[in-house]
């Protein structure tokens, strides 16, 4: 059975080499739906450029949505004022036109030496001549930062919990992840919770230990998403998404853990099928047994080839999610309707 590569090792070799780079290059475009990756790159640019002291005096902060990416050049071509060089970042590229990509385009076919321009947003929609243009500048490096694999984050949490001197159990662990993943940023802020909750000398610390501190309704309503996924309850999943996207989940969040559950599903079914264990089929790092025992009978319920349509239909509607200029709830909507069938 073929294992998906995961992505955490590329993401951490791009992170590490924006130091090197960051003096010789004249534009970044940041896109993903993992925000928090996003902004631990500008950060690094930003120190890298000008030094922890000097990051506010010589960086500037325009939004796309706001009045598009002319305000953006402008300050970009402009001599900085109180340093070598400067940082001018432009959020919500997702919502700049064609022809303001060309703009773009036109900056840096003659970029301002003493200005690295950051570009950062959910994705640069591929359809227009301007962004193919965009895309495929030599001036510009791209970098993607989508949601890390179950077992990426798994890591990820241990790692910035012992940083934290939380020392999470590993059934703590799979739960956090479970509870406030994919999303580094409410990992982060989940982390930041038990850390202030739980102050003194900490020892083992449980599921129980921690989930008084987690447990939110976002949280709740993730989980009753995942039950009612795997009791092929369309009616409460539907007000599962909209309860999530009222409390400021994304629609691509949301298609990401529709993504996950799917993704350890078909996992279970190809390893019952090649008759594996459970550290085989999970690469030794399986979700805690009572997660295990929830997903058995769903992942034989719908089999193989219903679970590889499935994740089929959520890399599409992750897709339309960043090309559709249909509204998010239908295209989240469609896919709970076909997820699974």
């Amino acid at each position: 059975m073929a294992r998906q590569t995961s992505n955490a090792q590329t993401l951490k070799a791009a992170l590490s080499s924006l130091p090197r780079e960051a003096g010789s290059t004249a534009a970044y475009l940041f896109v993903g739906s993992e925000d928090y990756l996003i902004e631990v790159a500008v950060r690094r640019v930003v120190e890298t450029l000008l030094g922890a002291e000097g990051a506010d005096a010589a960086r500037e902060v325009y939004h796309a949505k706001d009045k598009g990416c002319g305000p953006a050049l402008d300050a970009a071509c402009a001599l900085p004022m109180f340093a070598s060089r400067k940082v001018v970042l432009l959020r919500g590229v997702e919502h700049l036109s064609a022809a303001e990509h060309k703009d773009i385009v036109a900056y840096l076919d003659r970029p301002s030496a003493m200005t690295c321009l950051l570009l950062c947003g959910t994705h640069v929609p591929k359809t227009s001549q301007g962004a193919k243009a965009l895309l495929a500048h030599t001036q510009l490096r791209t970098m993607h930062f989508e949601p890390l694999e179950e077992r990426d984050l798994a890591s990820w949490v241990a790692t910035q919990a012992k940083k934290r001197d939380l020392p999470l159990d590993r059934d703590a662990v799979a739960w956090l992840v479970a509870a406030a993943g994919p999303s580094l940023r409410s990992l982060d802020h989940a982390l930041e919770r038990i850390d202030l909750y739980l102050p003194g000398e900490r020892t083992r610390l449980r599921v129980e230990d921690i989930s008084p501190h987690v447990q939110d309704e976002r949280s709740r309503t993730i989980f009753e998403l995942t039950d009612a996924l795997l009791a092929d309850d369309r009616v409460l999943a539907l007000r599962c998404v909209r309860r999530l996207l009222d409390h400021g989940e994304s629609a691509i969040g949301v298609v990401a853990r529709i993504g996950s559950l799917t993704r350890q599903l078909l996992l279970l079914a190809e390893g019952e099928a090649a008759r594996l264990t459970d550290a085989e089929v999970f690469g030794g790092s399986p979700p805690p047994s009572f997660v295990l025992r929830k997903m058995r009978a769903p992942a034989r319920r719908m089999g193989r080839d219903r679970l590889r349509r499935s994740a089929h239909l959520v890399v599409r509607t992750d897709e339309k999610l960043k090309s559709s200029k249909l509204p998010d709830l239908i295209l989240v909507d469609q896919l709970l309707l076909d997820w699974g069938r």
